[in-house]
C-alpha cells in the first residue's frame, strides 16, 4: 500500500495507511522525494488536530527525525477515532526479507568496509607513534599539549563530520562522498610528508585528511547497514577488525621507516598504501537502496533528542570517547618518561591495537 500524495503538514487527510514493510515505506517515501522514513509513530498535535509523523533511519530512535507529517483533523472528520490512530499505528520493525544479509555484493561491501576502518581509524590509533616523533623531532619548541591539539582536531573532524556527510549519504548516496573523501585523506597525507611547520601539519593531517577521513568513513557506515539485518553486527564487527590490524601495521610501518628513509617518505609511504586501498573501496562499498535528495531540516537534528534514551546514549557515547584515545596519544612518552627504552617504548601502540 503506497503513501498517499496527500499527504503534506499543512492538508489534513481522512486516513491513515498502515506500514507494510521497511522496503516499502522507505522505497516509495525516496521515490516521491517527500519522507526519509522508516516507520509511523503518533504524536499528539492539538486539540482539534493530530499528527502522525514518519520518523526516519532507526526503527526505535531515528537517525535523523521527522521528516514530514501527516494531520488528523477531527474537527473536519468526526468519524475519526483518535484512539484508533494511536493503536493502528505501531512502530514497524524492518522487513528482515528485504535485506540480502549474504552474498557477493553484500560481503565486498563487508570488504570494503574493512578497509575503510583500516585507513580511517587506524591512523588515529597511531597518534602515539606521531605525538613521540613531533614533540622529540619536528615539533620539539612547541608543548606537549599544542602537539596534541593535532590529533584532538584529528578526531573532532572524523565524528563531527557526521552531521554533514550523514545527511549527504541520505540524500545522495556513498559515490560522491567516497570519491572526494579519498582525495582528500591521501592529498592531507601527501602535504604531511612535506610539511615542517605546526600549522602546515595542523592543517594537513588534522583538518584534510581527517575531513576526508570522515567522508569515507560515514559513507561505509551508512552503506553497510543497507545490505544486513540479522547479520548487521557480524558485519560491523568484521569490519571494525580493520581499525585493530591498521593500528597494528600504520604504527609498525612508522617505526621501522623513518630512521631508514626518514619522515617525509615515510608518510609518502603510508600515503601510497590508503591510496591502494581507497581504490578498492570505490569499487566495492555501494548502497543497495536508491536516496533521492532532500530538503535540510534543523529539526531533523534536533528531534532524537527528545527521546531521553537517546540522550542519554549519546551523552553517554560523548563522554566514552572523552577518555578512549588519551592512552594511545601517550602511552610512549609516558612508558620513556618511567624509563622504558624508546626501542621497545615505540612497540607499545601497536601491541595495545592487538590486544583491542
Amino acid at each position: 500500500m503506497g503513501i498517499p500524495d496527500q499527504m503534506d503538514e499543512r492538508k489534513p487527510v481522512k486516513t491513515v495507511v498502515p506500514v507494510q514493510s521497511y522496503e516499502t515505506l522507505y522505497t516509495e517515501a525516496s521515490s516521491t522525494g517527500k519522507h526519509d522514513s522508516c516507520f509511523l509513530t503518533y504524536v499528539p498535535w492539538s486539540h482539534s488536530a493530530h499528527m502522525v509523523s514518519v520518523v526516519s533511519g532507526n526503527p526505535k530512535y531515528g537517525f535523523i527525525g521527522i521528516t514530514a507529517s501527516m494531520q488528523v483533523d477531527r474537527a473536519a472528520n468526526s468519524s475519526i477515532d483518535v484512539e484508533k490512530v494511536k493503536e493502528d499505528v505501531k512502530p514497524a520493525l524492518p522487513d528482515s526479507s528485504q535485506f540480502p544479509d549474504g552474498g557477493l555484493d553484500a560481503w565486498l561491501v563487508t570488504l570494503g568496509a574493512w578497509l575503510v576502518f583500516f585507513v580511517c581509524w587506524g591512523p588515529i590509533n597511531t597518534i602515539g607513534i606521531f605525538q613521540e616523533y613531533y614533540q622529540q623531532e619536528l615539533l620539539s619548541t612547541y608543548s606537549p599539549s599544542a602537539i596534541a591539539w593535532i590529533s584532538s582536531a584529528k578526531l573532532f573532524m572524523m565524528y563531527a563530520g557526521g552531521a554533514v556527510f550523514g545527511k549527504l549519504f541520505d540524500s545522495y548516496g556513498p559515490r560522491w562522498l567516497l570519491l572526494v573523501g579519498s582525495a582528500m585523506h591521501v592529498y592531507g597525507w601527501m602535504m604531511t610528508s612535506i610539511s615542517t611547520q605546526y600549522y602546515q601539519i595542523f592543517l594537513s593531517q588534522a583538518i584534510c585528511s581527517a575531513v576526508g577521513a570522515s567522508c569515507i568513513y560515514y559513507a561505509c557506515a551508512g552503506s553497510i547497514t543497507t545490505w544486513f539485518l540479522k547479520r548487521r553486527s557480524t558485519a560491523f564487527g568484521i569490519a571494525a577488525s580493520g581499525s585493530s590490524f591498521g593500528g597494528v601495521i600504520l604504527p609498525i610501518m612508522a617505526v621501522r621507516l623513518i630512521p631508514k628513509v626518514g619522515f617525509p617518505w615515510t608518510m609518502r609511504i603510508i600515503g601510497f598504501v590508503i591510496l591502494g586501498m581507497v581504490i578498492v573501496i570505490n569499487f566495492t562499498v555501494k548502497s543497495r537502496i536508491k536516496h533521492t535528495p532532500k530538503p535540510f531540516r534543523v529539526a531533523e537534528y534536533i528531534q532524537p533528542f527528545k527521546e531521553p534514551s537517546f540522550s542519554f546514549l549519546a551523552l553517554s557515547m560523548t563522554m566514552f570517547v572523552f577518555g578512549l584515545f588519551l592512552p594511545f596519544n601517550f602511552l610512549v612518552l609516558q612508558a620513556q618518561s618511567k624509563g622504558m627504552s624508546r626501542s621497545l617504548s615505540e612497540y607499545l601502540v601497536p601491541i595495545l591495537n592487538a590486544a583491542r
